[in-house]
């Protein structure tokens, strides 16, 4: 707080903190900015200065805040409706962690160019390389449902690049159009809605809902039908 003698008006500083090349010239274009702001004339025509302006030095620390978010929504899991677009990103990424996969985010934040693509998973483990694209789709209100827009630009995207399977996650559910979409590209094309987040809370990545996809049979040359097992090997 800066205070000019003979005067009532009492003015309030804030502390600006820089750090790095350029600090000095800060300092000092700082300080001459305030002294022209807050600076009086006096009554023999003199200018009296103002307080300086302090100048810290500051170390910023990053944290991450996913497996806090991941506790609450828990607790109660209608708090998936109050996230942020960026924070459910985060969630997904830590879930897709959790499976195992290795993740990527494309765009940083909702306003990043991301070509229609947030994250990019792939399986660290896997003896064939697998590559996966991820849309997440968040809104605020459960009554949204997803139609097959974004399920066909997805799609796109997918067959265009490198991709060797493509998911669309939402924190509502999908129309049964948008579910025909996928439907015709079942081996590219995943669905995940709210149901399957409220799985993934509880660790539950694998039982019967994420076979939904996976046929039952394969007809790989007429005469030649191969059934296929789902669920885990032993």
């Amino acid at each position: 707080m800066a205070r000019i003698k003979g005067l009532e008006k009492v003015t309030h500083l804030c502390t600006i903190c820089f750090h790095g090349k350029g600090y000095e010239e800060t300092r000092k274009g700082l300080r001459n900015y305030w002294i022209q702001q807050l600076g009086v004339e006096h009554q023999h025509g003199s200018l009296l200065p103002a307080e300086p302006v302090a100048v810290v030095e500051t170390t910023v620390h990053v944290v991450t805040i996913t497996p806090d978010i991941v506790k609450a929504l828990c607790s109660d899991p209608n708090a998936i409706y109050r996230l942020t677009p960026s924070a459910f990103e985060e969630f997904i990424c830590d879930r897709l962690q959790a499976m195992g996969f290795g993740v990527s985010q494309v765009g940083g934040h909702s306003y990043h160019k991301d070509g229609g693509i947030d994250i990019i998973a792939w399986l660290p483990q896997a003896e064939f390389p697998f590559l996966m694209a991820i849309q997440a789709k968040h809104h605020r209100s459960p009554e949204y449902k997803i139609g097959p827009s974004p399920v066909r630009e997805l799609l796109g995207v997918i067959q265009s690049l490198p991709f060797n399977a493509g998911v669309l996650v939402t924190n509502t559910t999908f129309t049964p159009d948008a579910k025909w979409v996928a439907q015709q590209k079942p081996n590219l094309m995943r669905l995940r809605d709210i149901y399957d987040i409220r799985r993934w809370l509880e660790d539950n990545f694998l039982d019967e809902c994420d076979w939904r996809n996976f046929p039952d049979q394969i007809i790989v040359c007429p005469g030649v039908v191969i059934d296929l097992p789902k669920g885990k090997t032993k």
